[in-house]
Order: structure tokens, then sequence, then C-alpha cells
């Protein structure tokens, strides 16, 4: 098929499917030579100041993973994970417990991040557990330990865990933090979730349809009309006695900066809005670096043509950067389906298009001005929105997606856009 193999040598000259659009040639910060691989481990430096991982760590991963060796970085992970576990265990000083057990919770989780190509796989479910066992261990030990909630919601359960700084009776400010396409709400913690927690606010993370215990436990792919996870999980905070409904905030990391404008749209309750970052439309993000031409074979309905170019020039090609091949195989895994034809179809009703109008709170929203997953989108969904939003430019450091590498400097801008919405005394209340 002569139009299949000249798609696959578009897709060989590409470094990952956003590169035909991307704004950046380097970096702020490389570390292993392949683009995927070093943004993950600048995500995991995000979480040093939260503890999240450890810099010495990181350097040896570093050191140890191989461009484009998928196991390579599996293992090294893995094996950081253990000497973390072990370390927990060994030692009698609860702090250093506490940041072991985090520690290797995070590394477990990254161990998992790039073996969805094989659904079959059995670590996929063994490493979750490690990861899901010792991070409830590290929160079992905070002051006030962290609670996992399971809500009943429309023909699935929504899972959270909710943290509090401290156990006055107080009524707190409260944020809802949901995140996209493949973190897991324990990662939500250490990027965020440590920094309201700091400032005297409630957090609950929480996962629905799609996302990693979801996916695992119930096994859902995504849905788009995502305020049916989000309503189920403010209907368990308003009938807690120490959450301020009337200073509840909803914040949307990654693609669940659609998810989350999605969900306020159609969720009253929710007095703010945070997107880290903005989304307009997650198909066009998911389609940004396509030829035409294979977006044709789509439109025509050649589901079957469509699939076996996206497996022979990415999927299945080991020549494929490592960034193409996992974005393909997180996308079939976390909606569900072995067809990519039928996962994008499934993206195209993830649009804010006649449903941005419909939030009417404040909303916040990220673009760092080098991301090459989604970009353009942030200035797109804040157009939509119109008035209510309030556009933040990331540069330097802080401007790769979702600003990794640079979580504190992304929750200063926060929670300081945060005081301003509800007055710069708003940590407490009291009951």
């Amino acid at each position: 098929m002569k139009c299949a193999s000249a798609l696959v040598l578009f897709f060989l000259g590409l470094s990952s499917p956003q590169k035909a659009n991307s704004v950046l040639t380097e970096p702020p910060y490389t570390f292993i030579r392949d683009d995927s691989f070093n943004y993950e481990l600048l995500v995991q430096f995000g979480t040093v100041r939260y503890q999240g991982a450890s810099v010495a760590d990181l350097f040896s991963a570093a050191q140890a993973i191989k461009p484009k060796n998928t196991s390579s970085y599996n293992t090294t992970f893995y094996q950081l994970a253990q000497q973390s576990e072990k370390r927990a265990e060994a030692t009698n000083d609860p702090s250093v417990a506490q940041d072991s057990y985090f520690f290797a919770s995070g590394y477990y989780r990254e161990a998992d991040f790039y073996l969805h190509d094989n659904w079959s796989d059995p670590l996929i479910n063994c490493y979750w557990e490690r990861q899901t066992t010792l991070f409830d261990k590290a929160i079992a030990s905070l002051p006030v330990p962290g609670e996992r909630v399971v809500i009943p919601a429309d023909g699935f359960e929504t899972i959270g865990i909710f943290y509090k700084p401290d156990n006055y009776s107080i009524k707190r400010p409260t944020v809802l933090i949901g995140n996209g396409y493949d973190q897991a709400q324990e990662h939500s913690l250490h990027a965020n979730g440590f920094a309201f927690l700091e400032k005297g606010w409630n957090v609950l993370t929480y996962e629905g349809p799609g996302q990693p215990t979801v996916r695992r436990q119930q096994n859902l792919g995504f849905i788009y009309d995502w305020e049916k996870v989000v309503t189920p999980a403010v209907d368990y905070l308003a009938n807690r006695s120490d959450v301020d409904m009337s200073r509840l905030v909803l914040q949307g990391i990654s693609m669940g900066g659609y998810l989350a404008a999605r969900a306020a749209a159609f969720e009253p309750r929710v007095r703010a809005l945070i997107l880290n970052e903005g989304v307009f439309s997650v198909y066009e993000g998911f389609t940004q670096g396509f030829p035409s031409s294979l977006l044709e074979l789509l439109a025509a309905g050649n589901t079957t043509a469509f699939d076996k170019v996206v497996e022979d020039a990415i999927l299945f090609n080991d020549s494929a950067s490592t960034a193409s091949r996992w974005g393909i195989a997180q996308g079939l895994w976390s909606f569900n389906t072995h067809s990519p034809s039928e996962w994008i179809e499934k993206s195209k009703n993830m649009t804010l298009a006649n449903i941005a109008q419909l939030i009417q709170v404040p909303v916040w929203v990220s673009n760092p001005v080098n991301d090459t997953t989604f970009p353009g989108q942030a200035v797109k969904a804040a157009k939509a929105i119109g008035a209510k939003a309030t556009i933040h430019n990331f540069t330097g450091a802080a401007s790769l997606h979702c600003s990794a590498g640079a979580y504190e400097e992304a929750n200063w801008a926060i929670l300081s856009w945060l005081d301003g919405v509800f007055g710069s005394n708003h940590s407490s209340t009291r009951g």
C-alpha cells in the first residue's frame, strides 16, 4: 500500500507525533537523549520538593536508562523501588520511613509507565499493587492519615484519597484534584496536594474511568462526560463537616484540563477552576502530528487501513520514537480499546465546543509556552471560556507540559491566584 508506506516514512521522520508543531528544539534540561524518558525524569524531579523522589536516585536513573530502551527504564525504576522499600522497612526513623515509602511507591509507578503496549503483562498489576501498598503506608504516617474513599457513581465508582492538614474542627477550603491521560492520583499528592496542605487546605484526589486504578479494577476506559465522575465526588465533599463548600476548587492536570472544565460546566457547586493546563479539544491534541492523508482514511471510514498504518508506523515499529509508541499504547490502554481508530473517534467528543460558555466561575488556565503535547490548546480554551478565564504563561524551566520539573513554581502561581479569588486569609473557617 503506497499510502501506508509514505506514512511510515513520515512518522519515522518525527521524534514524536507532536514534533510537527514543536516550538522547542531542546528541553530546558537534558538528562537522557530520549525526549520521552527525559520528560518523565523531569516530572520526577518536580516532585522532589514534595517528597516524591530523591535527587540522588534520579541522577542514578539518568545514568542507567538507555535511550529508546523501555526495558532499561522499567528495570531501573523497579530496582530503585526495591531499594527504597527495603530502606523503609529497615529504618527506625519515622521520617526516613515515610520518605522511603513515598519514593518506592513513585518508582513502582514509573516502572509501570511504559508497560501498557502489552495488556497481558502481569507486571502492570503487580507493580500497581506494590505502589498502592507502599503509598498507603506512607500516608498512614502523615500528621493526619490520608483516607481512601470509594464513591458510587453512574455505573462505576469514583475512587479518591482525602487529606486534611490537621484535626481541628474547622471548615476549610478544599481542592479536588484530577489527572488526565496517564498519571495516578497518588502522583497528585506530590505534584500539587502537599502544596495545598501546607497552606491549610483539604485535598481530595480522585480517579475515574480510564485512569490508572479504575482502569485496572473496573476495566473501564475514558468517558467524555466527566461530570459523571466529579459530581459524586462533590456530593461526598458536601456531606463532610470539615469542607467549606463556598471555597471548593476543581483542578484538572494535563488532559484533565479538558475533564475538569467539562465537569465544571455541569457542576455549579465548584467555585473556582484550575486548568493545568487548558485543553479545548483532546482530539486535536492527539492528532496534531498526524499527516492529513492519515486523517483522511479515518474520515472516509477506512478504519482498517487507519489502524494498520498506525500499528505499522508507530505501535509495533522499533524505529519509531519512544514518545510516539508510548502515546499510542497508552491511548489504547486508557480508552480500553485495541483499535487506534476507535481511540481517536472516542476522543472527538472530548471538546469544550458549546460547553465552555457554561462555566460560570473564575478559571485559571496554565499555558506553558513550550508545551508540545497540547500546543495552542490553553489559549483556545481560555478564549472559549471568555472573561472568566485568566491565562498564565509559563516560560523558562516551567515552560514544558504541565510545568514538568517546576511544580513548585506552578503551585506558587495557582495559590497566588486563589488568594485573589477568595482573599488571602482563606485557609480556614471556625466551625
